[in-house]
């Protein structure tokens, strides 16, 4: 355990002289917050959440102090640990539960979790993103979607949990079959949300199985080197990234609720709460958020509940009057307090934690379902961050151009692989001072692995580029000014016909998708088919959807508009941004997918319609591998397309390139 390793005595005497003073209680749960926020160590922000005016000695102690810890173990491996089953099993019988139900979730249901919430992955050894376990007296089982079904294979021992695709079967679905009658199955009221409760309960209601929400988790009794909560400096997102102000996107809500006869929307979403009040943070990997829960009153009062020392001085006249600032705990009284005063609450219970919904029907309120009220307006991108879109996509443009002409001199010299490529990467991308991170785990996908859509290469999966093979890579970036999320294929040596045949159809997918014109009102489920058109024609096709949402320096994934076969009532308007990237996948062999940003344009309409007509603009700027393509399948226009796409890149992205080395 930390507390055993770990002192941070020493501190205090440099704190004193820097004008600050902690109990040791209070310093070491700080540091451990701070440590357990990620990349903490390259931006120094996080300095003056311990001293204001931080002396050079006191600087230098501190981030010593914060890669020790980062150096101690938390538990986290690849590999399922019978041990931890039989602890927790114990943990539940004291409790007197007969089972518990483990989703890979934190509080805010987002894509991406701090490490202190990766409960799933302790228990099972499994790191996918989406996942669920139960645990049963005598059973257990892990529950996938497609996306990693190889995975759990590879990461989770099968003796102890039985694999199970969502596909086939959900865990209420496999409890239903596998345990006994009078059965009390515990769940944390907090990482499941309304919505899934309310189905576990339908499923249940004839057998006798009954939920059960804890006041705690067990996992983190039992979990003892368990990382702290995360502690990072809440940033001001200043109107030269954002184009408006925090005042103008609260009145514009206000308004929303008055018309919606509303009287508050409860948010529990961070990049709604961070796109609100233009507000970033580093309590997860990959995107800048504030974990943080708020309350907007129709009175135009916005409450924010978050851990008070993430919060600088500059922070707190960032936000202003207008916003008031309490701490974690307050949530459950401002909760009631809002239920005594008003009826009518918004919430989005398909993501909103179950113990908030619970709480408020307890209490008399009204909850009005639907969607969270930030969704939407998030999503239409103002001038400013379309100009800030553009820029970022040219930064990284150059730095992925930068890569391909490594890897292309790199190869013919000797090996290369796919960790190689992926520290590559991240090294060329931290040249620019304007580079934030990551927007998501890079995908560098050799031969076979380009088959697993959401691969992620390992010190065990690690494999060399080897000639005859196809790379993927997929990544994407967190800049100031914007986020990216880009995805090349390119062969190595010499490829098959098949590797070409399939590479143009899916390019000639791309290509549909990025020049169709289309009336405003249509939905990205009505323009799916054209991402697919030429694969079905080969009896081909992909599983993954063809386009979803990104945010401003926000999260790569954001709804709710998305390009898919399922269907969605949310039409595409200028403004937007959605990715576009048909693939295909070949198992066991290689993966093809070919993913540009596109932004949803107003286009001139021809002089007899009546109707708006929009299209998109191909944001990002990485050229598309030539050499596999079949010509002979390719259009006059798709041909012509393609060029002038080249010409641009060449004429936006060549000043910023360097000599290489």
């Amino acid at each position: 355990m930390l507390e055993k390793c770990f002192s941070f005595k020493h501190l205090i005497p440099l704190l004193s002289k820097a004008g600050e003073n902690y109990s040791p209680a209070k310093l070491e749960s700080l540091i451990k917050g701070i440590a357990a926020a990620p990349d903490n160590f390259r931006f120094r922000e996080w300095v003056r959440l311990v001293a204001a005016r931080p002396i050079p000695r006191l600087e230098k102690e501190l981030l010593h102090s914060l890669k020790q810890i980062s150096l101690a173990s938390d538990g986290l491996s690849h590999k399922t640990n019978l041990q931890r089953i039989k602890i927790l099993r114990i943990e539940l019988c004291k409790r007197n539960l007969d089972g518990y139900i483990i989703p890979k979730s934190d509080r805010h249901q987002g894509e991406y979790i701090a490490r202190h919430s990766e409960r799933l992955w302790w228990l099972t050894g499994f790191s996918g993103s989406a996942g669920v376990a139960v645990v049963l007296p005598r059973k257990a089982a892990i529950f996938v979607d497609g996306r990693y079904a190889i995975q759990v294979k590879q990461e989770v021992d099968h003796k102890i949990f039985s694999h199970e695709m969502f596909s086939n079967m959900g865990p209420a679905d496999w409890i239903a079959i596998h345990a006994r009658q009078n059965i009390r199955i515990g769940f944390d009221p907090w990482l499941l949300t309304g919505d899934q409760v309310n189905r576990y309960k339908k499923k249940f209601s004839d057998l006798g199985v009954t939920l059960i929400p804890t006041n705690y988790n067990p996992i983190d009794v039992i979990w003892s080197s368990q990382p702290a909560r995360p502690i990072s400096p809440v940033l001001p997102h200043i109107k030269k990234y954002a184009g408006e102000t925090a005042s103008i996107k609260k009145n514009r809500l206000t308004r929303f609720l008055l018309k919606e006869n509303l009287d508050a929307a409860v948010l529990t979403k961070p990049d709604s709460i961070c796109w609100l009040l233009n507000i970033r943070g580093n309590d997860i990997p990959f995107s800048p958020l504030v974990l943080c829960f708020a309350i907007l009153h129709r009175t135009g009062t916005i409450e924010l509940f978050v851990d008070r020392r993430k919060l600088t001085p500059k922070a707190i006249r960032h936000l202003g009057k207008e916003v008031e600032i309490s701490g974690l705990d307050s949530l459950q009284r401002s909760l009631a307090r809002l239920v005594q005063k008003t009826s009518r609450v918004r919430l989005e219970t398909s993501s909103a934690p179950y113990w908030i919904e619970s709480f408020l029907r307890k209490k008399g309120g009204i909850i009005c379902k639907g969607n969270d009220p930030c969704q939407l307006p998030k999503s239409y991108k103002n001038s400013t961050e379309i100009d800030g879109a553009r820029i970022a996509h040219e930064r990284d443009g150059a730095a992925l151009c930068t890569l391909f002409s490594w890897l292309d001199r790199t190869i013919k010299k000797g090996i290369v692989n796919e960790l190689m490529i992926d520290e590559r990467l991240e090294r060329i991308r931290m040249e620019d001072p304007n580079y934030r991170g990551p927007s998501f785990p890079a995908i560098t996908a050799s031969g076979p692995n380009g088959a697993i859509v959401h691969y992620r290469v390992t010190k065990e999966t690690n494999r060399n580029l080897q000639n005859g093979e196809l790379f993927l890579l997929d990544c994407g970036a967190q800049h100031h000014a914007g986020t990216t999320d880009v995805t090349r294929t390119i062969p190595i040596g010499t490829p098959t016909d098949e590797m070409r045949e399939c590479y143009t159809r899916v390019l000639k997918g791309h290509i549909a998708l990025a020049t169709v014109s289309f009336p405003e009102g249509t939905t990205g489920s009505q323009l799916d088919v054209l991402a697919r058109q030429y694969l079905w024609d080969a009896g081909l096709d992909f599983d993954h959807g063809t386009g979803h949402g990104v945010g401003s320096y926000l999260s790569v994934h954001e709804g709710p508009h998305r390009i898919s076969k399922l269907c969605n009532n949310i039409p595409l308007e200028p403004g937007m941004i959605i990715s576009n990237e048909p693939g295909y996948y070949k198992k066991s062999e290689f993966g093809i997918r070919i993913e540009s940003l596109v932004l949803v344009t107003n286009k001139q309409p021809y002089k007899t319609s009546k109707r708006k007509i929009l299209g998109f603009e191909t944001l990002t700027l990485v050229p598309i591998n030539l050499s596999l393509i079949k010509k002979q399948l390719m259009t006059r226009s798709e041909i012509e397309w393609l060029n002038i796409y080249h010409s641009s890149i060449l004429e936006k992205i060549r000043p910023k390139l360097k000599k290489p080395d």
